[in-house]
Parts: C-alpha cells; structure tokens; sequence
C-alpha cells in the first residue's frame, strides 16, 4: 500500500504493472527490433519485491504453480514465466484493492 499510495491512481491492473516497469518493451538496436523484455523503468524495489513473492509462490501456491509450468511448457524460459506469475500477482492485488475500496464506498 505504501508504494501504490491510492489504488485509483490506476484504471487498470496494466497501469498498476507499467508502474512497476513489469509492461513489455520492444529491445530494438538501431533499426533492427530483436524481441520483447521487460521494462524495468518502475520501482526496482517493488519489482525485486515481487520476484521474490512470485519465486515463492511457485513453490507453494497450485493455482500459481499451474500457470507457471504451463508458460514453461510453452517455451518460456524460467525468468519470462515468473515475470508472467510477477503479472498476475499485481492483477490479483489490484483486484483485491479495488474491490475493498469499493465495499468501503458502500459501507459508507
């Protein structure tokens, strides 16, 4: 909470991961264009924050452990799927905090 101070800063979990510089760029040299990686222009301490958390959850969460393992089944290296799993915990987050606010409105 302390680094995305006010979750309506973000219309969308995709704002909330530029933010964190977890959004894919294009690695260009020149004129030539080689691949996608990720940005990493946000937060380097939320970032390595959440390669840790998602390092973890591989490990002990089965809904995390399957999307991970279906990323490497489709090629992924193992550094590209936990940026996938890295993603997806921000999505969760920002669904988590969005819906809260929102009973916090109503309750009001």
């Amino acid at each position: 909470m302390i680094e995305i101070e006010s979750i309506h800063r973000f219309a969308t979990p995709s704002h909330l991961a530029s933010y964190f510089g977890l959004h894919p760029v294009m690695k260009e040299s020149g004129d030539k264009q080689f691949a996608y990686r990720m940005s990493k222009k946000g937060r380097s301490g939320m970032r390595a924050l959440l390669y840790m958390c998602a390092q973890t959850s591989v490990l002990h969460d089965e809904h995390l452990k399957n999307i991970y393992h279906r990323h490497r089944s489709k090629g992924k290296n193992h550094k590209q799927a936990i940026g996938v799993i890295m993603h997806k915990m921000l999505r969760m987050i920002w669904g988590v905090l969005t819906q809260y606010t929102a009973l916090q409105c109503n309750n009001r």
